[in-house]
């Protein structure tokens, strides 16, 4: 029985790339890089970090797809070393335009709630934490391996901070990651 069910496993991911279409369902993760830039908080000592993400998305044709990320940014350092944290959740539009059979390139809008934390107990604001929902975008490449199987590239923008009391921020991702549509 184990057998068998391991053999139909097997079947099902080995065909899943000969029926996939343009459209469906995809999930994916990226490696990159975030920087930090403006005034989020003061005097920074450390403004880049390795950022994380995980994706998942509904691919209505070849030039269209609906995505929702979440991004952990890592972690930049200000005034004598404190941590700041900050991560986003964002939904985009994603238009995509094929340059051949296995490669196309894309642009996101969108929009992401960024969390960011300062974990200070001496600092003015202590234990500063700022939510804020902004306009989010991006660009990048993706290059298809099979139809199930992507590999991306990508930079993004994302609005940090508050620019009620001028923590206004951005960060600047740049990753690569892989995709893989059902």
């Amino acid at each position: 029985m184990k057998k068998t069910f391991a053999l139909a496993i097997f079947v099902a991911a080995v065909a899943t790339p000969a029926v996939a279409a343009d459209n469906g369902f995809y999930v994916g993760a990226n490696l990159g890089r975030a920087a930090v830039s403006g005034a989020p908080y003061t005097g920074f000592e450390k403004s880049s970090d390795t950022s994380l993400s995980f994706l998942g998305g509904y691919q209505v044709n070849k030039n269209l797809a609906l995505e929702l990320q979440y991004t952990d940014f890592g972690k930049v350092y200000a005034q004598a070393a404190h941590p700041i944290t900050t991560t986003a959740t964002s939904f985009s539009v994603v238009g995509m335009l094929p340059v051949s059979e296995s490669i196309a390139v894309f642009g996101k809008l969108g929009y992401a709630s960024t969390s960011l934390k300062v974990d200070c107990n001496i600092c003015t604001p202590a234990n500063y934490s700022v939510t804020r929902t902004a306009v989010a975008y991006g660009l990048g490449a993706q290059y298809n391996i099979s139809q199930a199987l992507g590999i991306r590239i990508g930079y993004d923008k994302y609005a940090i901070g508050s620019t009620s009391d001028q923590t206004d921020g951005k960060y600047t991702v740049t990753s690569a990651g892989v995709v893989y549509k059902f």
